[in-house]
Formats: structure tokens, sequence, C-alpha cells
């Protein structure tokens, strides 16, 4: 999504939003990569169609959201710190990114492999059982970190809302369906604490 770049009150946009329009697209891009990965094991999709319209909606409702933010109302220079945050912010999303694309990509994977459900082993995966929850988490931390925004920080506090509940909930299914086989000191979400 890309906007027309304005003076509001005086001030003059800094070029720094494009840098910050592009992470949120490419976040926000998952909501539209990641359904090719929806299907069983025969080839047929079993995904709710109106799911996946429903986060589609929302996912572009919140890109329009973020880079309104950063497009129109952030100020980037009235603050020293600005390319600190900056700088530290994109650091956090990019290793976020990247466990919630190596954590999706070991799942998937051990799906291709056949022969039923198997616990992920390796990496993040032994000390949460949803790393790729765990990378999103902290993918949009550095987001709100990167925009020092209250639409940042609004889409972060939802992230969490959002997949601790669900990490919790898979990270019980993993103890049941395993049992003793399921290491018992790996947790749902957030290394060593839940």
């Amino acid at each position: 999504m890309v906007t027309q770049r304005r003076h509001l009150s005086g001030r003059a946009h800094c070029w720094k939003s494009s840098f910050a329009d592009s992470g949120d697209i490419i976040g926000n891009g998952q909501c539209i990569l990641v359904p090719g990965h929806w299907k069983t094991n025969n080839g047929s999709s079993d995904f709710p169609l109106i799911v996946a319209l429903l986060a589609f909606v929302f996912n572009l409702l919140n890109a329009y959201v973020q880079v309104r933010w950063v497009s129109h109302y952030a100020d980037c220079y009235s603050n020293d710190w600005f390319w600190f945050r900056y700088a530290s912010g994109l650091a956090v999303f990019v290793g976020g990114m990247a466990a919630n694309v190596w954590a999706d990509r070991v799942l998937l994977g051990l799906k291709r492999e056949g022969g039923g459900y198997k616990v992920p082993r390796g990496g993040l995966f032994e000390y949460v059982s949803c790393p790729n929850y765990l990378g999103e988490i902290v993918e949009w931390l550095g987001w709100a970190l990167m925009t020092w925004s209250w639409a940042g920080l609004g889409f972060f506090l939802y992230t969490i809302a959002n997949l601790v509940p669900r990490a919790r909930f898979n990270h019980e299914w993993y103890l049941k369906k395993f049992g003793e086989d399921y290491p018992r000191k790996r947790k749902a979400v957030i290394p060593f604490l839940y």
C-alpha cells in the first residue's frame, strides 16, 4: 500500500516511512502467502473460506492504520532517539520474522513427511511449543519500536492477545497427544516463562 507523502502541520514528512511501510506490507503479506499452505495431506483444503476472508480484511485494515500512521502522523525528527529506536526495532522485527518463517518451514516439513503427527525438535522448538507464534509476537514488538506509535503498540498487544491463548491451546494439545514423549520443560510460547 503506497500512500502519497504530504506536508502536515508545517512538518516535512521524512523518507523513513517508505522503509516502515515495506515492513508492514511484508508482515501483512503473510495473510496472502500463508493460505497456500492450508492444505490437507490429500490436497484438499479444509480451512473455512470465511475465516480466510475475515483475516484478509482485518490485515488490510491493519495495514491501512499502520501505513497511515507512518505516512501522515509520525514526527520523524522531533526526537533524538528516532534512529536508535528505528534500527533497534528493525533488528527485532527481522529476528522475529526469521524465527517465524523458520518454525513454519519446520512444521510444514514434518507435515510433508507424512506418517501422522510428530514432535517438532531443534532450535526454538527446544524451548517453546509455538516458536512461530513467538516469532510473530517479536516481529510486532519490533514494529512497535520502529514506529513508536499507538497504532504499532495496539497491534503488538492485539497479536499477544490473539497468539498467546492459541499457543497455550497448542501446547496442551501436544502434551495430551504425545504424553511422556513430549518435552516437559518446553513452554507454550515464551521461553522459560509461559
